[in-house]
């Protein structure tokens, strides 16, 4: 992906979890979408554009997926507060944070020999089309030649068209991921962290 696939990207990567996003960022969609691209375009973070991938079909975007290692996730991670400063500014950071730790919390490591799927989705008038699917073949062709043994992703544990994807693919829950605060006031019902193990 470029940078200048943030607008795009963005409603891609906002549509795989508006509940986190609205809980983290702001309870407005329009802000979310403009932050996550501005965000995209950077070359750090953990939504930057150099750890994503486009889908194209008959030369038009059709979906996309994001995805890092270990030592990626762990840059991504601990750029992004600097890039949050910036985008945000201090302020709305400051107020933010506790939001921000209560979600490192509750997201699990992920183990340096995996590839962790943070985001996938594809553009509503593409779906039906294996476009998913491509990219998650895509992707453990990725995990292959970086020799890491597993795919790995959490998805909201409602979103039953996404699991049965990931479970058609090979993917299996190994945990609930849940959080009472989440749970009460905004009534989410967690996620499944799921693995893939990957054949090297």
């Amino acid at each position: 992906a470029l940078p200048e696939d943030g607008t795009l990207a963005a409603d891609l990567i906002f549509s795989t979890g508006p509940d986190l996003f609205d809980f983290v960022f702001y309870h407005d969609r329009q802000k979310n979408l403009k932050l996550i691209g501005r965000l995209f375009a950077e070359e750090t973070n953990s939504f930057c554009h150099t750890c994503a991938h486009i889908a194209e079909r008959d030369g038009q975007p059709a979906g996309l997926i994001h995805v890092v290692d270990f030592e990626e996730k762990k840059l991504g991670n601990q750029t992004l507060a600097s890039s949050l400063v910036k985008q945000m500014g201090w302020f709305a950071f400051l107020i933010r944070t506790p939001r921000f730790m209560i979600v490192d919390h509750l997201i699990p490591d992920i183990g340096e020999n995996a590839y962790y799927i943070q985001h996938l989705a594809t553009i509503k008038s593409h779906r039906g089309h294996g476009i998913g699917r491509s990219l998650l073949e895509f992707c453990e062709e990725k995990a292959i030649k970086r020799q890491l043994g597993r795919l790995m992703l959490d998805v909201e544990s409602t979103n039953a068209n996404a699991i049965s994807l990931y479970q058609s693919f090979g993917f299996h829950i190994t945990r609930k991921i849940d959080s009472r605060v989440f749970r009460r006031k905004y009534d989410f019902e967690g996620l499944y962290r799921m693995v893939k193990e990957v054949k090297l």
